[in-house]
């Protein structure tokens, strides 16, 4: 369910099937969906042969830095070492699963079952630290608060990675990206009840909304099963 207010479009993401709905347009050609956009991934061009020819790749590269999994009635996620990637999701997580049922304000009716394009969500700590700024929050926003899966450091633009970008890891696990993740109401709520601002008041819950469009990280599906810890390298890629 989309509210529009005071402070900017915000969402409502049922119980962090977070609400299916694209912000802008992926990539040349995409579909034009909203009026903010998701811009395309910053990186190096490399250009890769296959049986089809030559391709040309956008590729940007950085590190995990914090892993999380969790199956709580809230959406926060626990820390963990590292994560199995299977091809239905990362195991033991609540979002684990090849369908989902659709919600209120879904792209389907409420109670449709359909394909889950959300086994995984991503954030970046560059992206959370501007929150952190924006929202005058005393303590960093944390990934685990979001309820993020992955923690992303260097991977520049990290929420705008267009729809089809591929994250490879040194054990050969392959994630794919989905869609950006819209901000939702009930997710400024959560902040509101675990932070302070740096003056030690009450943070405000409907400025979270505002204050992360587009840097709210992504998500997506396990294209190729593996292991994903804490420290790997990834290199992001994605067809221009």
């Amino acid at each position: 369910m989309r509210r529009q207010g005071g402070t900017g479009v915000a969402w409502n993401c049922g119980h962090e099937q977070l609400g299916h709905i694209h912000l802008g347009q992926r990539a040349r050609g995409g579909d034009d969906r909203g009026s903010d956009s998701c811009l395309l991934l910053v990186g190096r061009t490399s250009h890769y042969s296959n049986a089809r020819g030559v391709t040309r790749m956008i590729e940007s590269s950085g590190s995990v830095v914090s892993v999380h999994i969790g199956d709580h009635v809230d959406l926060h996620k626990d820390e963990q070492p590292e994560v199995q990637a299977k091809l239905d999701g990362f195991v033991g997580d609540k979002h684990r699963g090849y369908a989902r049922v659709a919600f209120e304000g879904d792209i389907d009716p409420a109670g449709t079952v359909r394909r889950n394009e959300r086994q995984w969500s991503g954030v970046s700590i560059e992206e959370l630290e501007v929150i952190t700024q924006r929202m005058d929050l005393r303590e960093p926003l944390a990934a685990s608060t979001l309820g993020a899966n992955l923690c992303f450091k260097g991977i520049g633009g990290f929420s705008q990675l267009p729809r089809g970008t591929r994250l490879y890891f040194p054990s050969g696990a392959v994630l794919r990206v989905e869609e950006c993740n819209p901000p939702c109401v009930e997710m400024g709520d959560q902040i509101a009840a675990a932070y302070t601002t740096n003056a030690g008041g009450t943070v405000v819950a409907s400025l979270f909304p505002k204050h992360a469009l587009n840097l709210r990280g992504v998500v997506g599906v396990v294209d190729v099963p593996g292991t994903i810890s804490l420290g790997d390298r990834v290199v992001a890629r994605s067809t221009p």
